[in-house]
């Protein structure tokens, strides 16, 4: 028999059913979305209590508060209410939008809630099958020793944007065995599928990190491609890949694959980009010692652990703050090589540093727009073959990752 954990008696099957950042809803239902982060996240150990922020925002102190951010006014008062909550007390924040005006939300709290004793845990997507819709939610867990009394929050980004768009695409993941060989391969199906939702035809595609070409092989029936990859092992491998999948040899034919460093290959592209599509490398996370999981059960990382060792890769950037200027300063070279209409999809996970979880999302949407591209919205591949784990069970929530971003921008013309 499992036993009953910490966080209301919930067992550990219970647990690992919930522990996901992907939500789904028949039908909006604020009720029952309040309900579920109540039943994960609250726990009854003092006498403050739950805090219902669904229809008025208070700063009492709670061991547990919703937050339903509509306006402004919502989101400052719902970082007092985090700041002053009991210790040990999880906050949830449900985002009606992305952006109030101009002001981009999620930065706002990952930003201003970015000090000792405040640990965000994660971004949870809640997806509304009837309506087709999704939404953010954030989750924080206030451990302050002492309490704040004063706190200058940082003001909201203003972000310039297109109309948001958003759909899941549920993933059809097959990794054979040469895509093994990468440490961190994506599916060719869902790429496929990506090509056929946005209707990319009769372009010519640009990948900056090829690794062993899924994107030329999701793209390449009604396109041209352009991959460059600073590993040479990979580029070797990449035709022996087409053979053992089947690819017809006309995709190499509609493909230019460069070995070098995207930094100074983008330079020599004669090309017009329409455009981007890729999987920009996960800072230096692949260096941790802990295992990873594909998608065969095997419950570790398969093949090599990293991508390599050259001092060029950008995985091999062991300072964040490094890791965003040099994709900043590769954004912006691409920006010049782009058509007056084009596209960027890029494709990526939150991921921790340190062991703390960063809002990778946030920093890329920021980075793009700061490099001439007007954000168009984020979509999701939904990964629900990802085997997932009690991480924390039973006293302390660690959310499993099983999907990934597409963060769409558009040329600023």
């Amino acid at each position: 028999m499992i036993g009953k954990n910490n966080v209301n008696n919930l067992t550990g099957k219970d647990w690992l059913k919930n522990a996901i950042n992907f939500w789904n809803f028949e039908t909006f239902d604020i009720e029952a979305i309040y309900n579920k982060f109540l039943n994960f996240c609250y726990k009854n150990r003092t006498e403050s209590g739950i805090l219902k922020n669904i229809n008025k925002i208070s700063i009492k102190a709670s061991d547990f508060s919703f937050n339903y951010i509509k306006s402004f006014k919502d989101a400052e008062k719902s970082l007092e209410t985090i700041l002053k909550g009991a210790y040990n007390s999880y906050h949830a924040v449900f985002l009606e939008s992305e952006f109030i005006e101009d002001s981009f939300l999620p930065s706002y709290y990952t930003a201003n809630l970015d000090i000792d004793g405040i640990e965000y845990r994660g971004k949870i997507v809640i997806n509304i099958k009837d309506s087709k819709k999704t939404y953010i939610s954030l989750l924080f867990l206030n451990r302050l020793k002492e309490k704040i009394n004063e706190y200058n929050f940082k003001p909201f980004d203003k972000i310039r944007h297109l109309p948001l768009n958003s759909y899941v695409i549920e993933s059809k993941s097959k990794i054979d065995k040469i895509g093994l060989k990468h440490p961190a391969p994506y599916s060719y199906i869902d790429i496929k599928e990506l090509t056929e939702i946005e209707n990319i035809k009769n372009q010519t595609i640009l990948d900056p990190f090829l690794g062993v070409a899924s994107t030329i092989i999701g793209t390449y029936e009604n396109n041209y491609n352009i991959g460059i990859e600073l590993n040479k092992t990979y580029v070797s491998l990449i035709k022996e890949r087409f053979d053992s999948i089947n690819v017809p040899e006309e995709a190499l034919k509609k493909s230019t694959i460069i070995c070098g460093d995207s930094l100074t290959e983008i330079d020599k592209i004669k090309h017009k980009i329409d455009s981007v599509i890729t999987s920009p490398p996960y800072f230096n996370i692949l260096k941790n010692k802990t295992s990873g999981v594909r998608t065969d059960k095997s419950q570790s990382r398969q093949g090599i652990d990293y991508y390599s060792d050259n001092n060029k890769d950008f995985g091999n950037i062991n300072n964040y703050e490094k890791y965003l200027e040099s994709m900043q300063n590769l954004f912006t070279k691409i920006r010049k090589k782009m058509s007056n209409d084009g596209n960027i999809y890029l494709i990526i996970s939150d991921f921790t540093i340190n062991k703390r979880e960063k809002d990778i999302h946030s920093d890329f949407v920021k980075l793009l727009s700061n490099c001439g591209y007007l954000y168009s919205g984020t979509s999701y591949i939904f990964q629900n073959q990802k085997a997932i784990y009690p991480f924390g069970y039973p006293y302390k929530l660690v959310i499993n990752h099983i999907f990934q971003y597409i963060i769409k921008f558009k040329v600023e013309k």
